[in-house]
């Protein structure tokens, strides 16, 4: 059996904090990570939910701080016996950190969606949710050294509200907003080049996905689900380290500290 595990953006209960419940949406994830293993019934995928973090990760100073959290998360889920983890925020929030701490393949959901596109067509986009998302997913596509595989302005909204992302598994409400929304983005992205669109959201591209919606209408063009980009890139990834001892390199970007040296630091900060 392989383990993944999910670190997901928020704590599981988050309305006495932000006034929206996400409940419908972990019971949606439970069923999403179950259609998408189905082809490799092995794989079981776990959620971690942070002891604590924040709905604004948009705001450096504050992903800073929700930084933390994350890589706790990673840390219990690699502790317990997790073969892989998947940090659960297209952010790619504390990617660089558990990559360097962890000794197991950590993966990012925009980095694989990203390369994944790559393979798939010339050039792509990538559609979030709020456009206080842009910033920082654009600047990953910088930092992924993918901007001349993406159109101009390659981050774009679809503008969900509150309700909508609370309801993103209710078909009803997926059929006669959330998609109509998404898609007329879409499709003024593949007016502007687009070969290949990416739901770059963790909770919208799951919803998308688990209504079976693959390819925006009359046009050829698929929709990469970044959330299983990422889960099957995980797969790929533990696979690779079995078989090919294949793992993240230590000589420079990741190289890691000792264990003795981590846990003094560890100490030191948080202790």
């Amino acid at each position: 059996m392989m383990k993944l595990a999910w670190i997901n953006l928020l704590p599981k209960e988050t309305k006495s904090e932000i006034g929206l419940d996400f409940s419908q949406v972990w019971m949606g994830f439970e069923k999403y990570f179950q259609q998408i293993t189905k082809v490799r019934p092995e794989t079981k995928i776990k959620i971690y939910y942070p002891e604590k973090s924040s709905w604004t990760v948009h705001f450096p100073y504050i992903e800073f701080l929700n930084n933390r959290w994350f890589i706790e998360a990673g840390w219990r889920a690699e502790k317990e016996g997790c073969d892989a983890v998947i940090v659960g925020a297209a952010t790619d929030t504390g990617l660089q950190y558990l990559k360097e701490a962890l000794s197991i393949p950590v993966v990012g959901i925009t980095e694989s969606a990203c390369h994944l596109a790559c393979v798939l067509g010339a050039r792509f986009a990538g559609i979030t949710v709020f456009r206080r998302l842009i910033p920082p997913k654009a600047n990953l596509v910088r930092f992924y050294g993918l901007e001349s595989r993406a159109i101009p302005n390659p981050i774009r909204s679809c503008e969900l509200t509150g309700k909508e992302i609370e309801g993103l598994f209710d078909k009803a409400l997926m059929e006669s907003s959330i998609k109509p929304k998404f898609e007329a983005v879409a499709k003024e992205c593949i007016k502007d080049g687009a070969e290949v669109i990416i739901c770059d959201d963790a909770w919208l591209a799951p919803a998308l996905s688990y209504f079976e919606y693959f390819y925006i209408p009359d046009t050829g063009v698929p929709v990469v689900d970044a959330s299983a980009a990422a889960v099957k890139l995980a797969e790929t990834l533990v696979d690779l380290r079995m078989t090919e001892q294949l793992g993240v390199s230590r000589y420079l970007t990741y190289q890691r500290a000792s264990d003795q040296e981590i846990e003094k630091a560890r100490k030191h900060y948080w202790e």
